[in-house]
């Protein structure tokens, strides 16, 4: 799950790369329209993780 919470990130970023350098079309939209969507699917997907992570302690 690391894998694909880095990989999202570098594959939000090189289509950035490659549409706004490369091409020359578009505009830098990463932080703006991308980030937030990537932030809420991490929550998403490691919010269950940290949550058996933290109930396994028993604290």
């Amino acid at each position: 799950m690391a894998v694909i919470s880095i990989g999202a990130f570098v594959l939000l970023s090189v289509i950035q790369i490659t549409r706004y350098y490369l091409i020359g079309t578009g505009t830098f939209w990463l932080f703006r329209y991308g980030l937030p969507p990537l932030l809420l699917w991490l929550f998403v997907l490691w919010f269950p993780v940290l949550g058996e992570i933290f109930l396994k302690w028993n604290i």
